[in-house]
């Protein structure tokens, strides 16, 4: 019969014991609900915020999938397309075998996502990336899990530090009433949604803030409202139109924009004030605090003259 140095097994079980439980951590996500989290070394990012976020923490390498947008990103890793970040493949996120999927606070709904991943030991953590309000301290968590919480901190604090001194030049300034039309035609970014904080910080006041989330709205309502600035955001994964090589398709874009009846209607058309930004470039976690000083110099371009955004 074989021997068993059972002095040398049960340390070994031991150690193997105390490296498993020195990592788990219990975190809160942006939901509100904690999650346990025994280790993060296979990393689903069902959005591009989180991709840039992984990046950004040094931590890309860990990603073993990504949403199908998030792989079109140019430094995005060669990894497996998982789906829309609305609606995932779930069976090729069960295939790669990941410790936790990173989404959305809102999408994909809990049915298409938690419900269909239960009794895998995958674990969800919802985190958004994108608004303001939350974002340094998603950061911070994001940081804990993947063991980087001190560089996570220093980040956050540098991002909070440029934008306190933008809510430092904007609180005592006239708020200047703002429509932020979001990718869809007439829909309106309302209150609660990460384009609603910007224009508050930049110093405006949104024409449809008191209406939650993305409400359909009409040329008459628009009118009504008179915005004194129009800020239209562009999707390039519809047009392409943001391509820095070439802005005619964006300038196309543009020119059927104006030519919208309700904009010349409006202090915002009639004082040339009207703006198409691409998403692409700024609505993301590498770009929103440089949004945020883009949006304050076109609210207030006097105040903001020798502000340079893509310098923050």
């Amino acid at each position: 019969m074989r021997k068993v140095n059972i002095k040398v097994v049960v340390p070994i079980l031991l150690l193997t014991f105390l490296i498993d439980s020195a990592f788990a951590l219990t975190i809160i996500d942006s939901a509100g609900r904690a999650v346990e989290i025994e280790k993060a070394e296979r990393i689903v990012c069902l959005s591009t915020d989180c991709l840039e976020a992984v990046i950004i923490l040094g931590e890309k390498e860990r990603i073993v999938g990504l949403g199908t947008n998030a792989l079109q990103k140019p430094f995005s890793p060669n990894v497996v397309d998982v789906g829309k970040w609305s609606d995932p493949n779930i069976e090729a996120i069960v295939g790669l075998n990941p410790d936790i999927v990173i989404t959305y606070v809102q999408w994909p709904e809990r049915e298409k996502l938690e419900e269909k991943l239960r009794g895998t030991g995958i674990k969800v953590v919802r985190l958004d990336f994108y608004k303001i309000n939350t974002i340094f301290d998603e950061f911070v968590v994001l940081g804990k899990i993947l063991g980087k919480e001190e560089r996570a901190k220093e980040i956050a604090e540098y991002w909070k530090s440029q934008l306190d001194l933008i809510k430092s030049r904007t609180e005592g300034l006239k708020k200047v009433k703002v429509y932020w039309e979001s990718y869809s035609d007439y829909s309106a970014a309302g209150g609660g949604t990460g384009w609603n904080e910007i224009i508050q910080i930049a110093g405006g006041e949104n024409v449809f803030g008191n209406e939650s989330g993305y409400p359909k709205v009409d040329a008459e309502k628009i009118i009504s409202k008179n915005p004194e600035v129009f800020i239209k955001s562009v999707s390039p994964s519809v047009s392409k139109p943001c391509s820095a090589e070439n802005t005619s398709k964006l300038a196309e874009f543009y020119d059927r924009l104006i030519a919208r009846p309700e904009i010349n209607q409006t202090a915002a058309g009639k004082k040339g004030r009207v703006y198409a930004v691409c998403m692409e470039m700024l609505h993301s976690t590498f770009g929103l605090i440089a949004e945020t000083a883009y949006v304050a110099k076109l609210l207030h371009p006097e105040e903001f003259s020798a502000l340079e955004p893509h310098e923050l």
